[in-house]
């Protein structure tokens, strides 16, 4: 039982010498080349900022559309502010934590909640106009 028990690692051996996933080298195949570093074609400098609090561990982007900067926070805060002036028009609570948003397309702008719900506001006013509960997060 030896024999065959040496006869095993000996062929688990010299599979691992054929294995094409070089796991103790370089893998095979050509070498990508480095990247160059970029640099910025286009100038920029920062014109305003607005806070409406804290995103929290939701992923909580801000949305341009037709003028405006929407944003929300984790607490239910959503606020639209006049891109060119950083005037805040509007500022809503939804009465739930947020998890998702904010997408808006000038006519209505929506977040997600924790508990699986879509709360779309009136973009000029930040009115509800409906709540949908999604069936899955």
């Amino acid at each position: 039982m030896s024999t065959g028990l040496f006869i095993g690692i000996a062929l688990l051996a010299g599979f691992a010498l054929l294995n094409p996933f070089h796991w103790f080298g370089e893998e095979p195949g050509p070498k990508m080349a480095d990247l160059p570093e970029l640099a910025s074609s286009i100038p920029h400098r920062l014109v305003w900022q607005a806070s409406v609090g804290t995103a929290g561990d939701a992923f909580l982007s801000p949305m341009v559309a037709s003028g405006g900067v929407y944003a929300a926070a984790r607490d239910g805060t959503i606020a639209r502010f006049d891109a060119a002036s950083s005037l805040e028009s509007w500022r809503a609570n939804a009465g739930r934590a947020l998890s998702g948003g904010v997408g808006a397309d000038g006519a209505l702008v929506a977040v997600g909640t924790i508990e699986g719900e879509v709360i779309a506001l009136e973009a000029d006013s930040g009115r509800v106009r409906w709540r949908a509960r999604l069936s899955s997060e």
